[in-house]
């Protein structure tokens, strides 16, 4: 599992591909909660969604995606 860090490039409209179905298509991130919300044992959890076309949207945490996903080669900066 990463973590977000300087390499990491988390931003509205940045996309990323799941690593289970990378065959569907990228995902975009539409919309990101920077305050979070306190989760007694876990601590700040950060969510955000994702939308690929008009139908399909999801809402995960940060630790998803860092999990889950792989930043997308057109959105990754070297």
């Amino acid at each position: 599992m990463s973590s977000l860090n300087e390499a990491t490039q988390l931003y509205v409209g940045s996309r990323w591909v799941e690593n289970s179905a990378p065959a569907g298509g990228p995902w975009t991130v539409t919309d990101i909660d920077l305050k979070g919300v306190d989760v007694p044992g876990k601590g700040r959890v950060h969510h955000l969604t994702l939308a690929r076309g008009p139908d399909e949207s999801r809402r995960i945490t940060t630790a998803t995606l860092m999990a889950s996903y792989t930043q997308a080669p057109e959105d990754a900066k070297a």
